[in-house]
Protein backbone atom coordinates (compact mmCIF):
# COMPACT_ATOMS: atom_id res chain seq x y z
CA UNK A 1 0.00 0.00 0.00
CA UNK A 2 1.55 3.58 -1.07
CA UNK A 3 2.57 5.96 1.81
CA UNK A 4 -0.35 8.26 1.64
CA UNK A 5 -0.65 9.57 5.82
CA UNK A 6 -1.27 12.85 4.46
CA UNK A 7 -3.53 12.04 1.58
CA UNK A 8 -7.54 13.45 2.02
CA UNK A 9 -10.05 11.59 0.11
CA UNK A 10 -14.05 13.26 0.99
CA UNK A 11 -17.01 13.78 -0.81
CA UNK A 12 -19.83 16.02 0.59
CA UNK A 13 -23.57 15.79 0.34
CA UNK A 14 -26.44 16.93 1.69
CA UNK A 15 -28.34 14.70 3.54
CA UNK A 16 -32.53 16.79 3.47
CA UNK A 17 -35.53 15.20 5.60
CA UNK A 18 -33.47 13.29 8.25
CA UNK A 19 -33.85 12.76 12.04
CA UNK A 20 -31.74 13.53 14.18
CA UNK A 21 -31.32 11.91 17.93
CA UNK A 22 -28.90 12.26 21.01
CA UNK A 23 -28.61 16.11 20.39
CA UNK A 24 -26.67 17.18 23.28
CA UNK A 25 -23.61 16.79 21.98
CA UNK A 26 -24.40 19.23 19.61
CA UNK A 27 -23.82 22.18 22.24
CA UNK A 28 -21.05 20.50 24.29
CA UNK A 29 -17.92 18.32 23.63
CA UNK A 30 -18.29 15.12 24.23
CA UNK A 31 -15.15 12.75 26.77
CA UNK A 32 -11.95 12.65 25.35
CA UNK A 33 -11.70 8.87 23.71
CA UNK A 34 -9.57 7.17 26.60
CA UNK A 35 -8.89 10.36 28.14
CA UNK A 36 -6.80 11.48 25.21
CA UNK A 37 -7.12 14.40 23.42
CA UNK A 38 -10.35 16.23 23.16
CA UNK A 39 -13.51 14.93 22.85
CA UNK A 40 -16.11 15.93 19.47
CA UNK A 41 -19.13 17.68 19.14
CA UNK A 42 -21.53 14.57 17.06
CA UNK A 43 -25.33 13.71 17.19
CA UNK A 44 -26.65 10.82 14.94
CA UNK A 45 -28.81 10.78 11.94
CA UNK A 46 -32.10 8.76 11.41
CA UNK A 47 -32.74 7.99 7.64
CA UNK A 48 -35.98 6.04 7.02
CA UNK A 49 -35.64 3.00 4.58
CA UNK A 50 -38.30 4.89 2.60
CA UNK A 51 -36.08 7.90 1.72
CA UNK A 52 -34.53 5.25 -1.35
CA UNK A 53 -33.47 8.10 -3.34
CA UNK A 54 -31.48 9.52 0.19
CA UNK A 55 -30.20 6.13 1.05
CA UNK A 56 -28.63 5.48 -2.76
CA UNK A 57 -27.02 8.79 -2.55
CA UNK A 58 -25.28 8.32 0.40
CA UNK A 59 -24.55 4.58 -0.61
CA UNK A 60 -22.98 6.01 -3.74
CA UNK A 61 -21.23 8.49 -2.15
CA UNK A 62 -19.59 5.84 0.49
CA UNK A 63 -18.89 3.66 -2.91
CA UNK A 64 -17.23 6.58 -4.38
CA UNK A 65 -15.05 7.42 -1.50
CA UNK A 66 -13.82 4.05 -1.13
CA UNK A 67 -13.00 3.32 -5.07
CA UNK A 68 -10.72 7.01 -4.69
CA UNK A 69 -8.96 5.25 -1.55
CA UNK A 70 -8.51 2.22 -2.82
CA UNK A 71 -6.59 4.09 -6.34
CA UNK A 72 -4.13 5.92 -3.94
CA UNK A 73 -3.44 3.57 -2.05
CA UNK A 74 -5.11 4.69 1.29
CA UNK A 75 -7.19 1.47 1.75
CA UNK A 76 -6.67 -1.91 0.65
CA UNK A 77 -8.83 -3.54 -2.22
CA UNK A 78 -10.03 -6.66 -1.14
CA UNK A 79 -10.97 -5.43 2.99
CA UNK A 80 -12.40 -1.98 1.33
CA UNK A 81 -14.47 -4.21 -1.68
CA UNK A 82 -16.33 -6.37 1.20
CA UNK A 83 -17.06 -4.02 3.56
CA UNK A 84 -18.64 -1.55 1.21
CA UNK A 85 -20.71 -4.71 -0.21
CA UNK A 86 -21.34 -6.08 3.02
CA UNK A 87 -22.61 -2.62 4.78
CA UNK A 88 -24.73 -1.96 1.43
CA UNK A 89 -26.50 -5.74 2.83
CA UNK A 90 -26.53 -3.87 6.12
CA UNK A 91 -23.73 -6.29 7.46
CA UNK A 92 -21.06 -4.46 9.01
CA UNK A 93 -17.70 -5.65 10.65
CA UNK A 94 -15.75 -4.98 13.53
CA UNK A 95 -12.45 -4.25 11.58
CA UNK A 96 -13.56 -1.76 9.17
CA UNK A 97 -15.48 1.29 9.78
CA UNK A 98 -18.67 1.64 7.55
CA UNK A 99 -20.70 4.39 9.07
CA UNK A 100 -24.14 3.68 7.27
CA UNK A 101 -26.00 1.23 9.88
CA UNK A 102 -28.76 -0.93 9.05
CA UNK A 103 -31.15 -0.35 12.50
CA UNK A 104 -33.10 -3.83 12.09
CA UNK A 105 -29.47 -5.84 11.60
CA UNK A 106 -27.32 -3.80 13.73
CA UNK A 107 -28.77 -2.77 16.64
CA UNK A 108 -29.16 -6.37 18.06
CA UNK A 109 -25.61 -7.23 18.13
CA UNK A 110 -25.10 -3.87 19.81
CA UNK A 111 -25.03 -2.25 23.30
CA UNK A 112 -27.59 0.50 22.06
CA UNK A 113 -30.63 1.49 24.93
CA UNK A 114 -34.04 -0.40 24.63
CA UNK A 115 -35.48 3.27 22.96
CA UNK A 116 -32.73 3.52 20.48
CA UNK A 117 -33.45 0.83 18.82
CA UNK A 118 -36.90 1.28 18.46
CA UNK A 119 -36.41 5.06 16.97
CA UNK A 120 -34.09 3.12 14.06
CA UNK A 121 -36.49 0.06 13.19
CA UNK A 122 -37.06 0.55 9.32
CA UNK A 123 -34.20 3.25 8.99
CA UNK A 124 -30.72 3.40 8.76
CA UNK A 125 -28.36 5.55 11.06
CA UNK A 126 -25.17 7.03 10.95
CA UNK A 127 -23.13 9.07 13.42
CA UNK A 128 -21.37 12.48 11.98
CA UNK A 129 -19.48 14.29 14.58
CA UNK A 130 -16.99 17.57 14.24
CA UNK A 131 -13.35 17.81 15.93
CA UNK A 132 -14.22 21.64 15.64
CA UNK A 133 -16.61 24.14 16.89
CA UNK A 134 -17.33 25.75 13.64
CA UNK A 135 -19.99 23.69 11.91
CA UNK A 136 -22.99 25.38 11.77
CA UNK A 137 -26.45 25.42 12.90
CA UNK A 138 -29.32 27.29 10.76
CA UNK A 139 -33.20 27.61 11.22
CA UNK A 140 -36.40 27.46 8.70
CA UNK A 141 -35.04 30.57 7.43
CA UNK A 142 -31.49 29.78 6.91
CA UNK A 143 -30.71 32.03 9.61
CA UNK A 144 -27.05 31.07 11.11
CA UNK A 145 -27.60 29.98 15.30
CA UNK A 146 -25.31 30.39 17.95
CA UNK A 147 -24.52 27.23 19.28
CA UNK A 148 -24.02 28.46 22.78
CA UNK A 149 -27.24 29.94 22.99
CA UNK A 150 -29.57 28.38 24.80
CA UNK A 151 -32.32 29.02 22.73
CA UNK A 152 -30.61 27.56 19.64
CA UNK A 153 -30.43 24.58 22.26
CA UNK A 154 -34.16 24.63 23.08
CA UNK A 155 -34.52 24.01 18.81
CA UNK A 156 -32.48 21.05 18.50
CA UNK A 157 -34.24 17.63 20.44
CA UNK A 158 -33.94 14.17 19.59
CA UNK A 159 -36.94 13.46 17.00
CA UNK A 160 -36.40 16.84 15.30
CA UNK A 161 -36.35 16.75 11.30
CA UNK A 162 -33.25 18.09 9.84
CA UNK A 163 -31.01 18.68 6.74
CA UNK A 164 -27.73 17.94 7.41
CA UNK A 165 -24.46 18.81 5.59
CA UNK A 166 -21.90 15.94 6.02
CA UNK A 167 -18.37 14.90 4.68
CA UNK A 168 -17.34 11.43 4.00
CA UNK A 169 -13.59 10.88 4.92
CA UNK A 170 -11.59 7.98 4.02
CA UNK A 171 -8.80 7.27 6.54
CA UNK A 172 -5.73 4.56 6.54
CA UNK A 173 -5.73 1.19 8.72
CA UNK A 174 -4.09 1.99 12.28
CA UNK A 175 -2.82 -1.68 12.62
CA UNK A 176 -3.40 -5.15 11.50
CA UNK A 177 -6.84 -5.05 13.34
CA UNK A 178 -8.38 -1.92 12.07
CA UNK A 179 -8.72 -2.19 8.25
CA UNK A 180 -9.48 1.58 7.94
CA UNK A 181 -12.63 2.93 6.75
CA UNK A 182 -14.91 5.81 6.02
CA UNK A 183 -15.85 8.30 8.49
CA UNK A 184 -18.69 10.98 8.27
CA UNK A 185 -17.82 14.56 9.50
CA UNK A 186 -20.86 17.10 10.14
CA UNK A 187 -20.16 20.90 8.08
CA UNK A 188 -23.85 22.11 9.79
CA UNK A 189 -27.83 21.16 10.64
CA UNK A 190 -30.76 23.10 9.22
CA UNK A 191 -33.91 22.65 11.50
CA UNK A 192 -36.72 21.64 9.68
CA UNK A 193 -39.77 21.05 11.85
CA UNK A 194 -40.13 19.69 15.52
CA UNK A 195 -40.28 15.81 16.03
CA UNK A 196 -43.45 14.16 17.47
CA UNK A 197 -41.31 13.73 20.89
CA UNK A 198 -42.05 17.07 21.93
CA UNK A 199 -45.74 16.73 22.18
CA UNK A 200 -44.89 14.49 25.62
CA UNK A 201 -42.79 17.15 26.85
CA UNK A 202 -44.59 18.26 29.78
CA UNK A 203 -45.24 21.54 28.83
CA UNK A 204 -47.46 20.38 26.21
CA UNK A 205 -49.51 18.49 29.33
CA UNK A 206 -50.76 21.74 30.39
CA UNK A 207 -54.02 23.63 28.78
CA UNK A 208 -54.71 27.49 28.83
CA UNK A 209 -56.14 28.42 32.15
CA UNK A 210 -59.52 30.27 32.08
CA UNK A 211 -60.52 33.42 33.80
CA UNK A 212 -63.38 33.72 35.60
CA UNK A 213 -64.91 37.01 36.03
CA UNK A 214 -63.67 37.51 39.02
CA UNK A 215 -60.36 37.79 38.19
CA UNK A 216 -59.20 33.77 39.93
CA UNK A 217 -58.39 31.07 37.73
CA UNK A 218 -60.65 28.59 36.41
CA UNK A 219 -59.53 25.34 37.73
CA UNK A 220 -62.38 23.15 37.84
CA UNK A 221 -62.59 19.98 35.35
CA UNK A 222 -65.43 18.22 33.99
CA UNK A 223 -64.26 14.69 35.89
CA UNK A 224 -63.72 16.37 39.11
CA UNK A 225 -65.84 14.44 41.51
CA UNK A 226 -68.64 16.67 42.67
CA UNK A 227 -67.63 16.58 46.38
CA UNK A 228 -64.55 15.08 48.71
CA UNK A 229 -67.09 13.12 50.39
CA UNK A 230 -68.02 11.17 46.60
CA UNK A 231 -64.31 10.43 45.68
CA UNK A 232 -63.86 8.68 49.00
CA UNK A 233 -67.09 6.93 48.20
CA UNK A 234 -65.71 5.73 44.98
CA UNK A 235 -63.00 4.44 46.20
CA UNK A 236 -64.79 2.24 48.78
CA UNK A 237 -63.91 3.89 51.55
Amino acid sequence: MADNKNEFITESLIVNNVRVCYTQYLFKRDEPFRGKGEGVFRTTLIIPKTLTDTVTAIQKTLAKVAVTAIKKGVLAQDSTVKAVKDGKDGIVGKDFGYPLLDGDKFVAKSDKAESFAKAVAGCWYMEIKSSRDTFFLVDEQNRELDHTDRATQRMFWSGDTVNADVTFNAYEPTGKKILGGISVWMNGLQKVKDGDGRQNMAVNRFKPIATLDSGTPDTTTDDAPASSEDMYAAMGM
